[in-house]
């Protein structure tokens, strides 16, 4: 039995695992990322039912992720960002019940953003996608959330009215979507929350009366919000981008104006 097998930040070159690399091995951890591993994602690794961790981001894969990922019911986390793969991506993957974390941006994913009500996710990152509309009703059961990224998702939505239940929710980055309809005061409410990321969208309306203190870095920025500015803008250490939002005053563009596009990675 081999817990953990790593080979992160190696510089290992050629065509991605053979099966051979896996034989009479019973693994728990797998980490290929930031390699320079090329080919398809062997549909073979689900045959590996006792792993937990799956990394494979940062290279340069080709194909789809092979919908026998889905046997893998003991993954917890699955690292396929930044790694070239493409496609839909399978329903077997994204029903996995203990799966927890999920990096997947940065790739050619097509299709719409699947349901994942089914799994444990706290930590969600799937974006660039195309040739799909997506709504989040599938958040709805998602309550667990700490980071939620669907950034450029081709989400076509408005925003749920109610966010009290995401109370664990630390990070939100739904920028570049077609969500229309207004800013939800609740969200801006919790007391998790730190990054708000909800630029080029279609939002309209005011920004809401209130805020928590925890949540100190917002992109509002390319929407069609009006009205005036409330107090909280005046609080210290905040950074709020509003450029391009229609009917602002002006004056309070001179408040704080920092675009906030590489904290999401903080």
């Amino acid at each position: 039995m081999i817990l953990s097998i790593q080979k992160h930040t190696m510089y290992l070159v050629g065509i991605c695992v053979k099966s051979s690399d896996f034989d009479e091995m019973t693994m728990f951890y797998r980490d290929l990322s930031q390699n320079y591993l090329t080919g398809p994602l062997p549909a073979f690794i689900g045959n590996l039912t006792e792993l937990q961790h799956l990394g494979v981001s940062a290279n340069a894969l080709s194909g789809s992720i092979p919908k026998e990922l889905g046997k893998l019911q003991n993954l917890n986390l699955l690292y396929v960002d930044s790694c070239g793969l493409g496609g839909e991506f399978p329903l077997t993957v994204s029903s996995l019940k203990n799966l927890q974390f999920l990096w997947a941006s940065d790739n050619n994913f097509t299709g719409k953003i699947p349901d994942f009500s089914e799994t444990k996710l706290t930590t969600l990152r799937l974006g660039d996608t195309s040739n799909g509309i997506s709504t989040l009703a599938f958040i709805s059961n998602l309550t667990s959330l700490s980071t939620l990224a669907l950034r450029n998702g081709r989400i076509s939505d408005t925003i749920p009215s109610d966010f009290s239940n995401y109370s664990s929710l630390q990070i939100l980055d739904l920028s570049f979507n077609n969500l229309t309809g207004q800013l939800p005061p609740s969200l801006f409410n919790l007391s998790s929350l730190q990054y708000l990321f909800l630029g080029n969208n279609s939002l309209s309306g005011s920004l809401p009366d209130s805020k928590s203190t925890s949540l100190v870095n917002i992109d509002l920025s390319y929407n069609q919000l009006s009205g005036s500015f409330p107090l909280w803008i005046s609080e210290p250490n905040l950074n709020l981008y509003v450029e391009k939002a229609e009917n602002l005053p002006l004056f309070y563009y001179l408040v704080i104006i920092q675009c906030l596009e590489i904290l999401i990675t903080a």
